[in-house]
């Protein structure tokens, strides 16, 4: 069949609608013509009359049984299409004379619809009739009809047929099209039976199978999407299947389009779909490979970093985090360019498992600044981390905080509480109740703020408006509201009964409960005499919401027996959270005591970069708790001889991990293992269970097979910092000294180092180089600063893979004079700007200080310069005064004068500023009257310094010498 124009392919998509429509109008049957009244076939005409598709004869007849010839079933079939709104036209036939418009159009659309083409000759035989099995081809490649794989026919005559033409006729019996045994292949088809055969194929339900799937979209790791061409209005789960996979549940996404008639249902999975894999999803016990998905391998990464406010920003992974790591706030470093941090608060692990929200220091005006995540672990895996992720980013929040929500719940006709919810963290703002100021509680984190001591109609609406209302960057939004119901509950909380090991029963309520009401007055614990045990326990543990209460057992409980039955009694004095009393509810519950002992189910192990084993991962089918009684043991399976794998093994380098079934033992020995294949024996009672009393681990031997040791990848083993502003740079393999000492190899936020960087290369090992940085390379400290090592390589050409090292920075740059900073001011002082922030000025500092005054050079004493801190507009500079000297000479002619020399004595090289018969007094030398001025530094500058603080010696940078700063 040849290709379907869009509009077409919607027009067969909507045949089982249009069947409903065409069903729906009133029969002209016998009435519109004469010759009708009696056919079999009247109903059928009168549809397709009254949908405008087929007509009569002029003289008011029908014809029922006139044999179709072809250019007339063209014109019914082009006038369905058009109405579906196809318009699309084929080059036409030489045989279809244009001078018949109406049959030329037809026979133009139905070709390019491909439902009508023409013979080996190119001619479409328009007054040709058609035969009923020609008649069953158009039919079916019409609408697309389809015949089961197990459908049987009854038809006798189908031998009669050609063989193109019986899977077609068997096609129309399957879907009811035909209902007569003989079919009569070569007859040609009248008028009343075509209208009959397009009727019912009109009428046609196609049903949904798994070869209607197109596509299977990956969504998550516990998420698919499957695409059918085809309207499903329901499904069940019943009905899906992923070999190897729980399903556990299904939905419909997105409903069948009108235009596209597509279902995409989506499949939840209750265990993740493994990467590298490829499943196929069966749909009611068939599957095709268009069903098929492939599980890319997905590299650990932060996928993005985004500040939502001043306060809340989100780290994004693109794989499950680990809720420990993830919500350890010193795994996330935020460093200003300044070297300050902005403090961490608090992180918290958002409901996709895959984004951390981080509370931080409010940032209350524009800042950029690098956040750092490290040291988070995925989800499920004790040691396998997220590679170390940093990101620059400016945070300028200048959007004001709305309400998100308001509740209130009651279980009486008043609340006394409400509960309004910001879009973001608020710091105040004044909130009115139905017009009323009202004191309230705002939360730590300032998301929410509790109303309390209300009296609230709960059977009407309320308004709530808050005046003022400031997020943490100062943003006010001066009047925000929002109007709310009372939530109405009123119904008793109930609870499942459940076990969890042989001294723990569990019950789980609908609701969560008011923790002060749960204790063993209003939770009895019987026995199977209904008298109370002794020594039970009944506690609320964290993490559930309130909804989960343990009931522990004591010990003895199995004394006599290693099976109990119990019953428990709850009283009404349990209570939910809002004071609905639980009914008074007797349930009983058997428990076994545990005799199993914890079974070592494998053994895993954890490598550094270089390759070495660092430890041992004992995993067990339940949870454990470690003993005193190590005693593990190595040897070589080959040999048979000792490894010294474990050494002596301390309290501290033994501990059961996080999922309470996998014992971590730190490799303390001599034994450096990289790979190969190790029979370790564990002793008996290496572990025992949780159980009332415990049950100790059997004695084991397996054999471990550490891999086939390290790849030929290059990697930076670890950066240290021994010394301010030095690195040891450790690899995992040999690096060749011309690329590990190449200064240009290496960058510190993303700026290469100088040329003149001592880098020191360790000649024995040849896998580590020290880099000192030369002073006045950095010139601000800072904790988050990033070095990156590029385009070092091993002996054989391997270069280092892409790498991120975060270390401390300090200042070693000394301060610069400043020209745009320095003046010559009004008063004929001299002020001098530095590039940063200078100890204050002192009468030493003017031995680290060079002046030129109209060529020559200042010799500082006797007074005849001074300096002083700035103040004002100069804070921060230096103000230098040059003061003026008074002589006379033996004529009594007097001289005030700058001493360049500062010899105290007026000499041809000093500056005369005037003379006078009378005498004179000295002050300041005023510099607006000299012709040129510089200043600049000594070979060997020690007084002047800036203010760093770091803690090791030296604290603080000299100002650079042999400087030159023409200000005049």
């Amino acid at each position: 069949m040849a290709y379907q124009p869009k509009s077409y392919r919607k027009f067969l998509a909507g045949t089982v609608s249009a069947a409903v429509v065409a069903s729906a109008i009133a029969p002209v049957a016998s009435a519109s013509f004469t010759d009708v009244a009696g056919s079999v076939h009247a109903d059928d005409i009168a549809t397709l009359v009254a949908k405008g598709y087929i007509k009569g004869y002029a003289d008011g007849t029908f014809k029922p049984n006139k044999s179709l010839t072809r250019g007339e079933a063209a014109i019914i079939f082009s006038r369905i299409l058009k109405d579906a709104g196809v318009t699309q036209k084929g080059a036409g036939f030489p045989d279809v004379p244009a001078s018949n418009a109406e049959l030329a159009e037809a026979v133009a659309i139905v070709q390019a619809a491909g439902v009508m083409g023409g013979d080996e000759k190119g001619n479409f035989n328009p007054n040709a009739n058609i035969t009923r099995e020609q008649m069953a081809k158009v039919v079916v490649e019409a609408f697309k009809l389809t015949k089961p794989a197990n459908h049987t026919t009854k038809i006798t005559d189908l031998d009669k047929a050609g063989s193109w033409a019986r899977e077609y006729i068997q096609t129309l019996e399957a879907n009811g099209v035909t209902k007569n045994t003989e079919f009569a292949p070569k007859q040609n088809v009248t008028r009343g039976q075509f209208a009959s055969f397009v009727v019912r194929a009109m009428d046609v339900k196609k049903e949904v199978s798994a070869a209607d799937i197109t596509a299977v979209k990956l969504v998550d790791e516990k998420t698919l999407e499957v695409t059918f061409n085809g309207e499903l209005k329901e499904v069940k789960k019943e009905d899906f299947a992923i070999e190897g996979v729980e399903i556990e549940s299904v939905s419909i996404k997105a409903a069948a389009a009108a235009e596209a008639k597509t279902t995409v249902v989506v499949i939840k999975t209750k265990t993740p779909l493994e990467e590298g894999k490829t499943y196929s999803v069966s749909y009611k016990g068939q599957t095709t490979d268009k069903a098929k998905v492939d599980v890319p391998v997905v590299t650990p990464k932060v996928e993005s970093v985004s500040a939502i406010n001043a306060s809340q920003i989100v780290v994004k992974f693109n794989k499950a985090v680990d809720k420990a790591t993830a919500e350890t706030t010193a795994n996330y470093v935020l460093t200003k360019a300044d070297g300050n941090t902005i403090a961490v608060t608090r992180a918290k692990v958002k409901e996709d498992g895959k984004s951390v929200l981080l509370t931080v220091t409010p940032i209350t005006t524009k800042t950029t600044f690098t956040l750092t995540v490290k040291n988070v672990k995925l989800n499920g895996s004790l040691t396998e981390e997220f590679p170390l992720y940093s990101q620059v980013l400016t945070v300028e929040d200048k959007v004001n905080p709305e309400i998100a929500d308001v509740v209130s719940k009651t279980n009486s006709d008043v609340a006394t509480s409400v509960t309004v919810y910001f879009t973001e963290p608020v710091t105040a703002g004044a909130i009115k109740i139905d017009g009323v100021t009202k004191a309230y509680s705002l939360a730590t984190d300032g998301m929410s703020a509790t109303i309390s001591g209300l009296s609230l109609d709960a059977n009407k609406s309320h308004t709530l408006e808050i005046v003022n209302l400031t997020d943490t960057a100062n943003n006010v939004n001066t009047l925000v509201s929002k109007t709310f119901n009372v939530t109405k509950d009123v119904t008793a909380p109930t609870f499942t009964v459940s076990t969890e090991s042989d001294n723990k029963i569990v019950l789980t309520f609908d609701k969560a409960v008011d923790v002060n009401t749960i204790n063993t007055t209003n939770i009895v614990l019987k026995d199977e005499k209904l008298d109370t045990v002794a020594g039970y326990g009944v506690s609320v543990p964290t993490g559930y919401d309130n909804k989960r209460v343990e009931i522990t057992l004591p010990a003895g409980t199995y004394s006599s027996k290693d099976s109990r039955t119990f019953t428990i009694m709850t009283f009404d004095g349990v209570k939910d959270y809002l004071g609905n009393k639980l009914a008074p509810t007797t349930k009983t519950v058997t428990i076994n005591k545990d005799v199993t002992a914890p079974k070592l189910t494998s053994v895993e192990y954890v490598k550094d970069s270089t390759g070495k084993v660092t430890s041992v991962l004992f995993k067990y089918d339940e949870k454990v708790v470690e003993t005193a009684n190590l005693g593990l043991a190595a040897k070589d399976i080959v040999t048979g001889a000792s490894v010294d794998l474990f050494g002596t093994l301390a309290d501290s380098d033994v501990a059961v991990l996080s999922d309470g079934k996998t014992v971590k033992v730190d490799v303390k020995g001599a034994a450096v293992v990289k790979s190969g294949k190790l029979e370790i024996s564990v002793p008996a009672n290496f572990v025992k269970d949780t159980a009332l009393t415990a049950n100790g681990s059997k004695a084991e031997k397996l054999v471990v097979d550490f891999g086939a040791g390290t790849t030929a990848e290059l990697k930076v083993q670890s950066v240290t910092n021994p010394d301010r502003n030095q690195y040891v740079v450790t690899f995992t393999d040999v690096v060749t000294y011309a690329s590990a000492t190449n200064p240009a190899n290496y960058t510190i936020n993303g700026v290469a180092l100088p040329a003149n960087t001592t880098i020191v290369f360790d000649t024995t090992n040849k896998n580590k180089v020290t880099i000192t940085l030369p002073a006045g390379f950095i010139t601000a400290d800072d904790t988050g600063a990033v070095l990156r090592v590029q385009n070092v390589e091993t002996v054989t050409g391997t270069k280092v893979s892409a790498n991120t090292n975060v270390i401390t920075v300090d200042d070693n740059a000394g301060p610069v004079i400043v020209k745009e900073k320095s003046q010559i001011n009004a008063n004929g002082t001299l002020s001098i700007g530095f590039s940063e922030s200078v100890i204050a000025a002192s009468a030493s500092a003017l031995s680290d200080l060079v002046f030129t005054i109209n060529g020559s050079t200042v010799t500082v004493g006797n007074g005849n310069v001074t300096v002083v801190d700035g103040t004002g507009s100069d804070a921060g500079k230096y103000v230098v005064t040059f003061h003026t000297d008074v002589t006379s000479d033996a004529n009594g002619k007097y001289y005030e004068y700058f001493d360049i020399n500062g010899n105290n004595t007026l000499d041809a090289t000093d500056i005369i500023v005037t003379t006078s018969t009378s005498a004179l007094t000295p002050g300041v030398f005023n510099l607006n009257s000299v012709s040129s001025l510089k200043v600049g530094t000594v070979a060997s500058p020690s007084v002047i310094t800036d203010t760093n603080t770091y803690s090791g010696a030296p604290a603080a940078n000299t100002i650079v010498e042999k400087q030159s700063v023409v200000i005049k």
